[in-house]
């Protein structure tokens, strides 16, 4: 392919660097062996046929040149020969070729002169007018993404309950009669394999030095807000792309930031180096709302880093009719969290690293109230406090119905009646969160790193169990006290909250030996993990996916492995072994292997 060719994709800058190379090379190295043609004792002619070998100048343009060139190289020799006698040359053996020394000035002023020529054919030819030239538009926006193909395996021990509820589908379904003769519960002994992809293209616009446009699309089987990934099969099915960013990113300075709009978390966790299995918000978890961060200590260089970070996110603003089917309205209750965390950093000579950060994730409007009376039995379908149901939620935290239902009057007494009800959180939500990272090398490119994570719902009191009492009581994590209750007896009539068998506390450790960015051929590392989370430490609708399959109440190790295959492909596997915390047993493994192409 020619160095220099008329396509009109070529830079003008670069084709006259190429130009100004090509002809300095040849006036140094004109010499036989190098062209095929047998070698003028002209550095011109040498020249110029170089230029034609290289496509700059037409075969026609470059006869003319050398015609020209031999004609001054001949008119040259006769006028040298005439002035120094016959004698002067005749040592010389037959065929041997002169180059002639080309002053340092005369080399400066053929350059320029040949830039001037190529330039004037460049722009005559339109392949380097600015017209032709790529929109700046393009120099502004880069793209990137990954792809994972994964296989996702999910073992469950034969001795689990086979009665978990599955509030999750209740709330889907509601309003739902939980006193029906059938309740969605969750598969708790089958065993299940399936294969799934994640497809993330991530597209950022500069708009100027201060301002970026972050935006991501990706995979995902629904609309939970914790998984991108979609299952493979499905009828061969073709798949959707979901808005997982779209971020308005300022830059004021290289020690702050600003996110406005749809983006990553901002907030520091330390979950090992493949952020794969987070305590409190999953990996895949975009926030809402509007964020920013601050490293006074880069801004005040004293010697390590100290980051202020802080936000508000809303999740749910719900609907402007509220209550739809009721003529009198009143105001839904928004649900935001509000969350700011203080992180330090320090970096010393001997390449070890120490992070360490307090955050505090206040919940608002999560915790559910009990409705005035409801007249189901009258066909009223929508109820005082209805707004407080959650939009997403996994299963570990202790729910509550939101539902005041007036049973029937004029039915037998003793008779069931239907009771179509909702669930939300029993308790509040304050979240300490604790973490902290100790990195250190063993060698060159081998890392160990230690993590830890601590939570602890602030917000956590026994008493809210039966602060509604038996119509607002907890419908999971609480065990009666007696073995056969008498009828109508409920868990708050029955149980004090000391019997209450869950908890707000949770934390997990991890460690990680080997490469800490798996890039190419040789990287690798492996992790060992073990985690503990009770069912009230967090909302269970925003932790890990994957462990346990999603939620809180879970306990247990996580080993993994990750090698890297080639330039930007990496292969993994995980073993996640969960047990539940308390309660009913419920044991679930899985085993992920996975393959990762990032580009």
């Amino acid at each position: 392919m020619p160095l220099l060719s008329s396509n009109h994709s070529a830079r003008p800058a670069a084709k006259a660097l190429v130009t100004a190379a090509l002809l300095s090379t040849a006036l140094l190295a004109a010499v036989p062996a190098a062209a095929q043609t047998a070698p003028s004792d002209s550095a011109m002619v040498n020249l110029v046929r170089a230029l034609v070998a290289q496509g700059v100048i037409s075969k026609a343009k470059g006869d003319e040149l050398m015609a020209q060139a031999e004609a001054e190289a001949a008119k040259a020799r006769a006028g040298a020969a005439a002035g120094a006698g016959t004698g002067a040359v005749a040592g010389a053996a037959a065929g041997t070729i002169r180059v002639p020394y080309v002053p340092e000035t005369v080399r400066e002023q053929i350059k320029t002169e040949l830039k001037n020529e190529v330039l004037a054919q460049a722009k005559a030819e339109g392949w380097a007018s600015p017209e032709a030239a790529a929109p700046d538009w393009t120099k502004r926006i880069t793209i990137g993404g990954d792809l994972r193909v994964r296989s996702f395996s999910e073992f469950y021990s034969r001795s689990n309950s086979d009665q978990i509820v599955d509030f999750a589908a209740i709330n889907d379904q509601a309003p739902f009669d939980i006193f029906g003769p059938v309740i969605p519960t969750l598969n708790s002994r089958k065993d299940r394999s399936t294969a799934d992809f994640r497809l993330r293209l991530n597209i950022k616009a500069q708009v100027s030095d201060e301002l970026a446009v972050d935006l991501q699309l990706a995979t995902g089987d629904d609309r939970s807000p914790i998984s991108v990934s979609e299952t493979l099969g499905g009828g061969l099915r073709p798949r959707n792309f979901w808005v997982q960013k779209a971020a308005i990113v300022a830059t004021p300075n290289d020690w702050s930031k600003i996110w406005l709009g749809r983006f990553s978390n901002p907030f520091t966790s330390h979950s090992l180096v493949t952020e794969r299995v987070a305590l409190m918000f999953d990996n895949d978890l975009a926030f809402d709302g509007g964020a920013a961060e601050a490293n006074v200590g880069k801004a005040l260089d004293i010697g390590f880093d100290a980051t202020v970070r802080g936000g508000a996110f809303p999740i749910d603003f719900g609907n402007r009719n509220y209550v739809s089917t009721q003529f009198d309205k009143t105001n839904y209750p928004v649900k935001w969290f509000y969350s700011g965390q203080l992180e330090l950093g320090k970096k010393f000579e001997n390449d070890l690293e120490i992070q360490g950060s307090v955050a505090y994730h206040n919940f608002q409007n999560v915790q559910g109230q009990l409705s005035l009376p409801c007249l189901t039995y009258q066909g009223q379908t929508e109820c005082s406090t209805d707004g407080y149901r959650p939009n997403f939620i996994r299963k570990g935290n202790t729910l509550s119905p939101l539902r005041s239902i007036v049973v029937d009057p004029s039915q037998p007494p003793g008779i069931p009646q239907p009771q179509p009800q909702v669930f939300a959180p029993t308790f509040d939500y304050d979240v300490l969160h604790l973490s902290g990272e100790v990195s250190f090398p063993l060698a060159e490119k081998l890392v160990t790193r230690v993590t830890g994570q601590y939570l602890n719902n602030l917000a956590f009191k026994k008493s809210d169990l039966c602060r509604n009492g038996d119509a607002g009581a907890p419908f999971n994590n609480a065990v009666s006290t007696v073995d056969s209750p008498p009828p109508g007896t409920t868990v708050c009539s029955s149980v004090t909250p000391d019997r209450f068998i869950g908890g707000n506390e949770g934390y997990q450790v991890g460690v990680q030996i080997g490469t800490p960015k798996l890039k190419t051929w040789g990287d690798w590392s492996a992790t060992l993990a073990y985690r503990y989370l009770e069912s009230d430490a967090t909302l269970d609708a925003f932790t890990d996916s994957d462990f346990h399959l999603g939620g809180t109440n879970t306990k247990g190790f996580i080993i993994g492995a990750e090698a890297g295959l080639a330039k930007n492909m990496v292969l993994g596997a995980r073993w996640l072994s969960g047990n539940e915390v308390d309660g009913e047993p419920f044991a679930i493994d899985v085993l992920q292997v996975e393959l990762v192409v990032s580009f």
